[in-house]
């Protein structure tokens, strides 16, 4: 190839990338087009690191809510009802409410894990019997003071 020919190609090349990055002329803008579809919905990404857990809440007592339990009508000796309170909260109190002439309560008492409010009624003479429990429940962040230090 003659060294004029080379020049000629290097020419058109360096032309040709001028036109192409825009270094040329640019045109007016032209309108919007139209908007494409919905792309693929891409893979679920790892799970993220757990973290660090909060400070311990204030002592006290949050989110204080009195739950029932209404025992249907019975006509047996021993009747009970359990007021359980929700998820993560406690039984601070409780009560009842007994609809009979000669039936007795004789149990009102926290369950063991002070998580509802148990009442078991005598009814000896087998009348029909109506039993409500009530349990005064709430969110409970203790603080405990080891024996024999000041509380302030």
């Amino acid at each position: 190839m003659s060294r004029k020919l080379v020049v000629l190609w290097i020419v058109a090349l360096v032309l040709a990338s001028l036109a192409i990055t825009g270094c040329a002329d640019q045109g007016p803008q032209g309108e919007p087009g139209p908007v494409g579809p919905q792309g693929v919905i891409g893979p679920e990404g790892p799970q993220g690191e757990t973290g660090i857990t909060g400070p311990p809440g204030e002592p006290g007592v949050n989110d204080l809510e009195v739950v029932e339990r209404v025992k249907p009508d019975s006509d047996r000796p021993l009747i009970t009802a359990l007021a359980t309170c929700p998820a993560g909260k406690r039984a601070l109190g409780g009560g009842f409410r007994l609809d009979a002439e000669t039936a007795t309560v004789y149990i009102s008492k926290p369950n063991a894990t002070f998580t509802g409010w148990i009442v078991v009624a005598r009814n000896p003479l087998g009348e029909t019997v109506s039993l409500e429990a009530y349990a005064t429940c709430a969110t409970v962040n203790l603080m405990f003071v080891p024996v024999g230090d000041p509380v302030g």
